[in-house]
């Protein structure tokens, strides 16, 4: 079952509970992540949205095999950007992370869909544009992105301002953007 990190955080009472909080998520990055991931970019994102996949109906981040750092652009249009995805090493190649990426697609996919719903109902005039996840891959994974049904768009990274305040870029190093419509 998928749970997000700011409804999980709709349930706490106390500034304590989110404080702890916010160091699991932090702690379980930092031990699914690294060495490969920087604690400096898992310090960067963690403030961002997050996604976890939870073996339990009910939320307990030591039940989590994949989580997911992501963030929603200040725009009309709503592109959601992936930060990081990572699965604990015990649980890779299990699907975990898939069904975490493919959940979190559909629950976009639903959100848009809901929005859309309530604009047609309000009699908007205004069409709204469709929303995009995005990615920068390592190329390693670019062609399991694309049986998820991202596209490799040829652009730079430096014309994704949002993808950019996260990642450390390298004039010299190659990018794979990716992206779905959703």
């Amino acid at each position: 079952m998928i749970f997000y990190s700011e409804d999980i955080i709709k349930g706490f009472e106390t500034q304590e509970q989110i404080d702890a909080f916010r160091a699991d998520v932090e702690m379980i990055f930092t031990y699914f992540a690294y060495p490969k991931i920087s604690l400096d970019y898992i310090r960067i994102c963690k403030n961002n949205h997050v996604a976890f996949y939870c073996i339990d109906d009910v939320f307990d981040i030591r039940n989590c095999p994949s989580c997911m750092i992501y963030s929603i652009a200040d725009c009309s249009c709503n592109n959601y950007y992936i930060l990081l995805i990572c699965t604990h090493r015990r649980f890779k190649s299990m699907g975990y992370a898939t069904m975490l990426l493919d959940g979190f697609i559909e629950s976009v996919k639903h959100s848009n869909a809901s929005d859309q719903k309530r604009s047609n109902c309000e009699a908007s005039i205004q069409q709204k544009v469709g929303s995009k996840i995005i990615l920068s891959s390592v190329d390693a994974a670019v062609s399991y992105y694309q049986c998820r049904g991202f596209v490799a768009v040829d652009d730079s990274l430096e014309n994704y301002p949002e993808l950019m305040r996260f990642e450390k870029f390298e004039k010299d190093k190659m990018y794979t953007i990716m992206e779905i419509e959703v």
